[in-house]
């Protein structure tokens, strides 16, 4: 996966900036049905690439955000669990395979503040569709209620960065690829650019919990740049960052997830009063494949 959604920590902060356990739930009715799972390729028959299946994923988030307001330091740390199931449905076309990515459901901690409107219940049984091209570019995603997916955008960014690239030709042991990316976040408070460059590094086949895995190394330098409106003043908003970790894949084609970091440093510049607000952030991500 590739980095948190930008804009969802930088909004997220805006609301303190403005004076402002259990199974999963099962998805909405209506939901398309589950492909069944295919077997695993046999051990290391090829380049590795996405292949259709099933998959069950927590993705669990930690960010840690410190800003130098005009009356003195702020720190807020929020966190976020988000249980989602991905279905990949084949064979692929001209743009790639079919995918649908349904949330079964969203909890944040006990000391996250999130912003006025944002209703985490309502998220439940919200679905993607869109194609997965044979690189994990996640192709015009169609959200099952726009109007849930604009209120959660800030906090989602609708996925698109959720799969790993991969290289056309797919992927082999000690093979090494970058990326480039460049997104447009849109919410009801900004719009941000997040550009990054990606580096990729595969180690060699392993085995972890008895199935054969490959792990991707990957780093990668990201800026982001935007301006908007939060408690009755314009701002803009500049940065940079970092972002390092070990992600996994099967043998048969399924993303694993895995651990990643990052750390960025932002200015918010707010007019007409020219407050420069400087702000450091750093966010953990895990991505674990469920039952």
């Amino acid at each position: 996966m590739k980095r948190p959604n930008a804009p969802a920590v930088i909004l997220l902060a805006f609301v303190a900036l403005s004076g402002c356990g259990g199974g999963v739930p099962a998805a909405r009715p209506g939901a398309a049905p589950a492909p069944a799972t295919p077997p695993a390729r046999p051990q290391d028959s090829g380049p590795l690439h996405y292949a259709p299946g099933v998959t069950r994923y927590l993705i669990t988030q930690r960010h840690h955000v410190d800003q130098t307001l005009p009356t003195g330091d702020q720190v807020q740390e929020i966190g976020l669990r988000t249980f989602v199931t991905a279905v990949i449905t084949g064979p692929a076309d001209a743009r790639g395979y079919a995918i649908s990515i349904t949330i079964d459901s969203i909890l944040a901690d006990s000391a996250t503040l999130l912003p006025p409107g944002v209703d985490l219940t309502a998220a439940r049984g919200l679905r993607y569709d869109a194609h997965l091209t044979v690189t994990g570019r996640l192709f015009d995603p169609r959200p099952s209620d726009p109007a849930v997916a604009k209120n959660l955008a800030q906090l989602l960014g609708g996925f698109r960065t959720f799969y790993p690239r991969l290289p056309a030709a797919g992927v082999t042991p000690g093979a090494a690829w970058s990326d480039s990316t460049a997104n447009t976040d849109t919410t009801g408070s900004a719009v941000v650019v997040d550009r990054a460059v990606t580096h990729y590094a595969a180690g060699s086949w392993n085995t972890a919990d008895g199935a054969r895995q490959l792990g991707i190394r990957v780093t990668e330098e990201f800026t982001v740049s935007g301006s908007g409106e939060a408690g009755g003043s314009t701002f803009a908003l500049t940065g940079t960052g970092l972002r390092s970790g070990q992600l996994s894949f099967s043998a048969g084609g399924r993303f694993l997830g895995g651990t990643t970091m990052d750390s960025a440093g932002i200015v918010i510049t707010f007019d007409p009063q020219g407050i420069a607000v400087p702000r450091r952030q750093v966010s953990h991500t895990v991505i674990s494949v469920l039952p």
